[in-house]
């Protein structure tokens, strides 16, 4: 009997042991910041041998690239703007921009996903990659990062509460609150790639006439999702396409039904000039942002919308803060305290 008690005692050691390797192997517990802004992918990273390895299409898709496997060459291949990168399953050669690149690693495939060395990540898309074993945490950073940081005290908000509901003509009811809400959740937990993913996928089976409201809020949450991601990486091109997404629902024929959507739509592409006028046009694109923010206040006053009332003020008061920056700075500098004051907020900027 004892001996019996002690071979079930080694054997769950052994598979507690076993199971304990293969959560951190898999890197459950491995955080990623992305120009220091937490982020969360599909699958996590790999670690082995003290070295991190990160799943290449949820990567180079965060910034911009469209990865397409190759099932018969077992390869990969990431493509933007005529820049390739190219991997093969079991080979540490790597086509880089047309060269030859020797990766210290060889490219391997884990939970269906290929993963890829950290010097590939920096080579491939021109970042820093650092990882601190200790902190288990790996840093991203974009080689020339200008952003700005708004701190206060409930005044931002990381993301907004839509609870979404459609009625598909494909997917019964059930269906589509759960692959919504599976969505919601990946925004939430800053899986964008993830969430972008669904909700484009979402699209096929709904259609603005047939399902409007629901049409609209998918939209509004895929530009919601874009500026998320436009405030971390890519801040141009993800920015430019919250903008086409907010455009699209304002153009639904029935958006005037719903105010309080279309004033989100407003608000949100407000939010998306911002971000651009900090790469360029300064003038034009902030003068594009408060006018949107002011169509959106417009609708939000008239519902009795106080907290949406409030964030919009402090959203104005940050971009005449920018626009102060530039031109105007007195004026402007007037403007920004203005709104917040308005919109009883407290900002600081950081630079």
């Amino acid at each position: 009997m004892k001996r019996k008690l002690m071979i079930f005692f080694i054997a769950s050691v052994v598979t507690l042991l076993i199971c304990s390797v293969a959560v951190l192997a898999s890197g459950e517990d491995v955080h990623i910041l992305i120009n220091n802004n937490g982020i969360k992918f599909s699958i996590p990273p790999y670690v082995k041998d003290e070295e991190v390895f990160l799943p290449m299409r949820e990567i180079f898709e965060l910034y911009g690239f469209e990865v397409n496997w190759n099932g018969t060459e077992r390869s990969a291949e990431a493509a933007k703007d005529g820049k390739i990168v190219k991997v093969k399953v079991g080979s540490n050669i790597v086509k880089l921009y047309g060269e030859d690149y020797n990766s210290k690693d060889d490219v391997f495939i884990f939970r269906d996903r290929i993963f890829i060395s950290t010097d590939v990540i920096e080579a491939g898309l021109n970042i820093k990659v650092k990882w601190d074993k200790n902190k288990r945490t790996i840093y991203l950073n974009e080689y020339t990062n200008e952003s700005i940081t708004i701190v206060g005290n409930d005044n931002s908000v990381i993301l907004g509460s839509n609870i979404l509901v459609n009625i598909s003509p494909r997917y019964d009811i059930d269906t589509v609150n759960k692959i919504i809400g599976e969505n919601d959740e990946m925004l939430v937990e800053k899986n964008y790639t993830g969430a972008i993913r669904g909700y484009k996928e979402l699209l096929k089976h709904i259609s603005a006439k047939e399902n409007p409201e629901e049409y609209i809020h998918v939209l509004i949450n895929l530009g919601n999702a874009y500026v998320e991601l436009a405030s971390i990486v890519n801040r141009e091109q993800n920015a430019l396409e919250a903008i086409l997404f907010y455009e699209e629902a304002l153009k639904v024929d029935s958006i005037d039904k719903y105010p309080h959507k279309k004033a989100l739509a407003n608000r949100g592409m407000g939010s998306a000039y911002f971000i651009l006028s900090t790469v360029r046009d300064v003038e034009k694109n902030t003068a594009k942002a408060l006018e949107m923010f002011n169509e959106a206040l417009n609708i939000f006053v008239k519902d009795g919308d106080q907290y949406n009332c409030g964030y919009l003020h402090y959203l104005k008061g940050r971009t005449y803060y920018w626009m102060a920056a530039s031109t105007n700075t007195r004026d402007n500098i007037i403007k920004s305290l203005d709104s917040l004051e308005e919109g009883d907020c407290k900002i600081f900027y950081v630079n």
